[in-house]
């Protein structure tokens, strides 16, 4: 044997483990992959199972007085860490109240991997300080002791090691679980013996911190071990995987192989995360939901949506159950404040608004579970439509089905739908009079031009907190100050320069000119009101010639010597940020001049929502608080991409871009705020100039239509257009095929 200190390599730099281990020993962290685990609690009983799908629950928040870096739950208190006045400092919360019960400060603790309590109540740490790595016990009177290093054996061949969790059981025995690279021999006799695997190995120790015996497995092949249980007796188990599924098996000193107890359905689909135990399954997170596998039916079902209890999976520190409550910890805001939250079955006070989606962005799923969080009135529950891997399209027929059926949800994502066919079958509410109706903000608030681009007929359907721009740009010398050009035009400009059409650049395969001109243009092709299309009038056929003749600047070599020597003269996409604007002027070397998108109608830059967009359903029981919702997802919504609708956000983003950005040591490395980087290219970006803010401003305030992706017209488009492409019909048949069935579509 050979002796080692308890940490070979490095600190585990802050991942805790926090794997499940039923009444007994608990610990805090994460399993094999990197996923959060958690016990099950002290009190756990089978309460949780007996409660049927469906149920409906109440979440309670209990601000705690300290914040946490990672947190476990033991007869009703609250265990964890933080870093104060730059010393780590152990701490225990009452739970119910959330305040502070003891303060430990470790002064000579530079690092903690993970934190442990004993079922007598004694805390026991996994860190690290200054000479090395260390060990400590707390006792209940607060009494520090340094247990320091111990033996871990038949490491002499082994490589990478790194501690992944502390656990500790009614006997008093501890259960260290590491992270190796061993040669594959010892897992498989024919292998070669320089070759090594990564392998999970758990020592059991005694009070003393002798080795009772240790067991492992590799990391190959599909099989990890995912966590540590104990079971109603005590008894520990680890929870693992191999190709045919997750499976527990008993962790003992015997040589003989023990039996695997398979999980069914377990963790089938979504990846999961943040397992607990309870004595008749497993309570884990997977996707938004906090599902449940029963050990006796085999099977997983869905308990909640986090986001309704205002839970983030991603904000969770610890996850475990109380009889038939569920407990959570989590970091949640900015300032990641820490909470204890209680859910209990029962019904809310709060009245629930239902938000109708296709399926769910992360940007959405935040912004409610915050507005649950916080609102003493409402409680926004998510319905998604889409079922399945490839249940993207039958989700939209769904909801639409509801729409006109009346049936459908308060607020509703309208982003992958042709909304405008069904606003104007009365499906959604004008969303002016509310904030007319608004005492302490009113439309002024928000970015203006956007708005008008969406408009229908002098109403508001829908909105979203941030937006893009689409536009055309070239050099002014080329343009001379034109402005929202038709495509005859467009042509007749890139010949003044010596190009023809293939001399724009932007349009890609997977946003081929065709749909990028339908998405700019279908205002244009469709009168939304009446129900009528104009797919065989001149305007389109343009639009089809110029997709047909197009076939684009080669994606190989320099774009600033394409744009330098005159290959390319224009190129068209898109503006989500003043670095993106400052990029294109920089290739075009400062001589820049946007055109806008050539239109019939010749209306320029177009304004794109992003993200989900929001509408309240003309058949919603209660307008006000969809409204609420709505409002708060403007004001709250924003997640850095694009540019913000509300107007103060705006101003204060154009404001950053002229911030120099700092770095290094001492603060004096400028970095900057946009690489664009290529085999050929290599560009810079730091910060705006007032005259960068001043052209943004200037293309934002001429916006003159919306950008909008119309799935089902567009694959109609599309269908009809293949065969005027590939000259096996003529430009008046295929614009007449897309006119009928077009037509027939709008009538539906």
């Amino acid at each position: 044997m050979r002796k080692r200190s308890l940490f070979l390599l490095l600190s585990f730099l802050l991942i805790l483990i926090l794997p499940a281990c039923g009444n007994f020993g608990e610990s805090s962290g994460r399993d094999s992959d990197g996923n959060p685990v958690s016990p099950g609690g002290q009190d756990s009983e089978a309460g949780l199972s007996a409660l049927p799908p469906g149920t409906a629950w109440q979440d309670r928040h209990i601000l705690l007085d300290r914040p946490l870096t990672a947190a476990l739950v033991k007869d009703g208190s609250v265990y964890g860490y933080h870093w104060e006045e730059g010393m780590i400092v152990i701490t225990v919360q009452d739970a119910r109240s959330g305040e502070c019960l003891r303060n430990i400060s470790i002064p000579e603790a530079s690092d903690i991997q993970t934190i442990a309590v004993d079922a007598q109540g004694n805390i026991y740490i996994l860190g690290r300080q200054d000479v090395g790595e260390a060990f400590w016990k707390i006792a209940d009177d607060d009494k520090i002791t340094l247990i320091g290093d111990f033996v871990l054996e038949d490491l002499e061949n082994a490589q990478n090691v790194l501690p992944k969790g502390l656990y500790t059981d009614k006997e008093g025995n501890f259960y260290l679980w590491y992270q190796m690279g061993l040669p594959l021999k010892a897992f498989d006799e024919g292998a070669e013996d320089d070759v090594y695997t990564e392998a999970d190995r758990i020592y059991v120790k005694d009070s003393r911190m002798e080795t009772l015996f240790y067991t492992q497995m590799p990391r190959s092949g599909g099989s990890c071990l995912l966590g540590l249980l104990f079971d109603e007796e005590g008894q520990p188990e680890i929870l693992a995987r191999d190709l045919e599924g997750i499976y527990l098996q008993e962790l003992r000193s015997t040589q003989e192989q023990p039996v695997k107890k398979p999980m069914g359905q377990m963790g089938a689909g979504d990846f999961f995360e943040w397992i607990a135990a309870t004595q008749e399954g497993l309570l884990f997170c997977q996707g938004n939901g906090l599902c449940r596998y029963s050990y006796a039916r085999q099977e997983t079902e869905k308990l909640l949506d986090l986001s309704a209890c205002g839970i983030l999976p991603s904000d969770i520190i610890y996850l475990g159950v109380k009889g038939d409550a569920i407990e959570i910890i989590d970091n949640y805001g900015k300032d990641r404040s820490t909470e204890y939250v209680l859910l209990e079955a029962g019904e809310s006070s709060k009245k629930t608004i239902s938000l109708g989606v296709i399926e769910a962005g992360q940007d959405l799923i935040n912004t409610v579970a915050q507005f649950n969080r916080f609102s003493s009135d409402y409680t926004v529950q998510i319905v998604s439509y889409k079922v399945g891997e490839s249940g993207f399209d039958e989700g939209v027929q769904r909801l639409k089905l509801d729409i006109l059926r009346g049936e459908a949800p308060d607020i509703l994502d309208v982003s992958s739908i042709d909304y405008e066919i069904l606003s104007n079958q009365g499906a959604f509410l004008d969303l002016y009079p509310f904030m007319e109706q608004e005492t302490e903000w009113d439309r002024s608030m928000l970015v203006d031009e956007v708005l008008k681009a969406y408009e229908t007929d002098g109403r508001l359907y829908t909105i979203a907190p941030s937006f893009q721009l689409y536009s055309m740009w070239g050099k002014d010398s080329l343009i001379k100050g034109r402005y929202g050009v038709r495509l005859e035009q467009l042509i007749q400009i890139l010949e003044e320069g010596g190009g023809d059409i293939n001399s724009v650049h932007g349009f890609s395969a997977d946003e081929p000119v065709l749909t990028t001109l339908c998405a700019l243009g279908m205002d244009e092709f469709i009168d939304w009101e009446k129900g009528i299309c104009h797919f065989e009038d001149e305007s389109f056929r343009d639009v089809l010639e110029f997709a047909g003749e197009y076939t684009g600047v080669p994606a190989d070599g320099s774009l600033v010597e394409k744009i330098r020597s005159g290959e390319i003269l224009m190129t068209v996409g898109m503006i989500s940020s003043v670095a993106d604007y400052q990029l294109q002027a920089r290739l075009y070397g400062d001589d820049i001049s946007f055109i806008g998108y050539p239109s019939y109608g010749g209306t320029g830059t177009a304004a794109s929502f992003r993200g989900s967009q929001l509408a309240v359903g003309a058949k919603t029981s209660d307008p006000g608080a969809a409204w609420e919702f709505v409002k708060f997802y403007l004001m709250n919504g924003y997640d850095g991409q694009g540019f913000p609708v509300v107007r103060e956000e705006y101003e204060k983003i154009l404001a950053q871009a002229m911030d120099p950005i700092y770095s290094g040591e001492d603060g004096d490395s400028k970095m900057p705020h946009m690489i664009y980087q290529t085999t050929w290219d290599s560009v810079e970006i730091y910060e705006a100039s007032h005259e960068d803010i001043e052209a943004v401003k200037n293309l934002v305030g001429r916006v003159g239509s919306k950008y909008k992706y119309h799935l089902e017209l567009q694959q109609i488009i599309n269908e009809e257009a293949d065969a005027y492409f590939s000259g096996q019909k003529s430009l008046p048949e295929v614009t007449k095929l897309i006119q009928n069935r077009a037509g027939l579509y709008l009538q539906e």
